[in-house]
């Protein structure tokens, strides 16, 4: 079976949905060839900023996710650990992907895109 066949995984899944709430061309996906269930992701234009998500040994919907972003100025290592996120579910798990890639968070009840400080408009429901 090919590599790229076999990733209707877990992972696969995940990121289907996060494509869907958070948008497809506001991140990068880089996939590992001999890891099926992790991935990164860093944004469209820049990348210190990154999240890797595991699915490894998780139950459907359960994630494992590493932050790790700019270094310190002087610092040797390219990026600097941001934070670990064990077994966390989808929803925490779009918050931290947007918190760390500095993406706006879509309203759940309507799909659209808007900023997390916006006010609703009338008749737009928030949850």
């Amino acid at each position: 079976m090919d590599i790229q066949q076999s990733r209707e995984l877990p992972i696969e899944r995940v990121l289907a949905r996060l494509r869907e709430r958070l948008g497809a061309a506001r991140y990068v996906v880089e996939y590992w060839d001999d890891d099926l269930c992790a991935v990164r992701l860093a944004p469209a234009l820049a990348s210190d900023r990154v999240v890797i998500i595991s699915t490894c040994d998780k139950e459907e919907g359960r994630y494992d996710v590493s932050l790790s972003g700019p270094p310190a100025p002087g610092a040797p290592r390219p990026s600097a650990p941001g934070g670990r996120y064990p077994n966390i579910d989808f929803d925490t798990l779009v918050a931290v992907v947007a918190a760390q890639l500095e993406l706006p968070l879509p309203s759940r009840s309507s799909g659209v895109w808007t900023a997390p400080t916006e006010r609703p408009t009338r008749g737009e429901e928030r949850v």
